[in-house]
This record gives structure tokens, C-alpha cells and sequence, in this order.
């Protein structure tokens, strides 16, 4: 490990991690050392090699140092807004995986960060299982976003040109555990579309199509 770059490193512990079945630890001897090269090179990883060692440690059932993941937490914050998708997610999963709360001001600065039309549907998903599991309730202009994005996601899985109907992702998010997390969005769209003003004429709900799309088949956390 010490021959290593930063970047191997980083990526090593990743590859090693996601190969492995989750929560099955590594022997100690190999925890030891990356413990010891996580503490010596944490101020000169770059924020992606960070998120990478996170999901290392979040994967590998590993208990995290207070101190270290403190650190984490304050470099990850402010490169937030830089990171890809798949990069902010992946953070936030791993957190909700170990069970670390890094407290409401973070994850304010982690919606903040958030382009959610760049979101996969599968990224949309785990952010919403993350923030289940950590037990934050988002803005509602957050979930507004989140609720127009999964639409959007939700109709494209499907070969629909329009989005989906507010009411259809509801009961798509209810059968995945996870309408709790943007309910007041997902009722006011639903508010919107029975008004004429959400869904276009020819869309999902006016069309009377009907979306075969499980997220609880995607579950659980395909992509991270």
C-alpha cells in the first residue's frame, strides 16, 4: 500500500470492497494497514478518492474513527457541488450504510449540491433509500425537484414520451418504502395533475398507460 498512489489506493480499497459481499470484513492485517494509509493520506486525497475510500469503509462493514470521518465530512462538503451524480450519491449511501448521520447542515449543503436531472433513476433511488435510512426529511423545493425528476426517470424506464403521472410514482415509491421521504411533493403534484396542470394532454396518466417499473426491484443500491 505505501508504493501506492493516492489514486490506487483509493481505488484499490474500492475494487476490493465491491467485489466482496457487503459488511464481510477483510482480515484484520489488511485493516490495519488501510487505516494506517487512510490517516496518512487523508489531507492529499483528491474529494473523488476520498468518496471512494467512504464507500470502501461503508461496504467492508468497517467502524469509521470519529476523528477521520469528521475530516471526511469537511472535505466532502465542500467539494459537494463539484462531485459528479454518482459521486454525491455515493457518499450519501455510504453514510446511510454505517449508520453516520453527518447532521442537517451537511446534508442542507448535500441538496444544495444536487443537479437532480442529472440523476439516473437508479441514483434518484438510492438517494431517497439514504436519506430514508439516516432519517432526513429534505426541503420541499428539494422534493419538488427529486418528484419532477423521478417522473421523468420513471417514464423514460418505461418508453413513455411524458411524465409520469404524480399519483403513479407515489404508488412506485410506496411499494419501494420510500414515499415518506418526499410525501408532501408527491401530493402536491398530485394536486397539480387532477387541476390540468401537471402532466401534458397525451401523457402517462391521460393516456391511461400503465408502467410495469418496480423500484423496489431496483433496490437494493444496484449502482453504488
Amino acid at each position: 500500500m505505501p508504493a501506492m498512489t493516492n489514486k490506487e489506493f483509493a481505488q484499490s480499497a474500492w475494487a476490493i470492497a465491491k467485489i466482496g459481499r457487503p459488511g464481510a470484513a477483510p482480515p484484520p492485517s489488511f485493516v490495519d494497514r488501510l487505516w494506517q494509509q487512510a490517516h496518512l493520506r487523508a489531507p492529499a486525497l483528491a474529494p473523488a478518492e476520498t468518496g471512494l475510500l467512504l464507500f470502501a469503509v461503508s461496504r467492508l462493514g468497517l467502524h469509521a474513527p470519529p476523528q477521520w470521518l469528521a475530516d471526511v465530512l469537511v472535505r466532502l462538503r465542500a467539494a459537494l457541488p463539484g462531485l459528479r451524480p454518482d459521486q454525491q450519491v455515493n457518499a450519501v449511501v455510504a453514510l446511510a450504510r454505517m449508520g453516520r448521520g453527518p447532521g442537517p447542515e451537511w446534508l442542507a449543503a448535500f441538496e444544495a449540491a444536487t443537479r437532480l436531472g442529472e440523476f439516473t433513476l437508479q441514483e434518484l433511488v438510492n438517494t431517497l433509500w439514504a436519506f430514508a435510512a439516516l432519517g432526513h426529511a429534505p426541503s420541499l423545493p428539494w422534493q419538488h425537484a427529486c418528484v419532477a425528476a423521478l417522473r421523468a426517470a420513471c417514464a423514460q424506464a418505461c418508453g413513455l414520451a411524458a411524465p409520469l403521472d404524480a399519483d403513479q410514482v407515489g404508488a412506485l415509491l410506496e411499494e419501494g418504502a420510500l414515499l415518506q421521504v418526499v410525501t408532501g411533493a408527491v401530493a402536491e403534484q398530485a394536486a397539480a395533475d387532477e387541476l390540468g396542470g401537471g402532466v401534458a394532454d397525451g401523457g402517462a396518466g391521460d393516456g391511461g398507460l400503465e408502467c410495469a417499473l418496480s423500484l423496489a426491484f431496483e433496490l437494493p443500491l444496484g449502482a453504488a
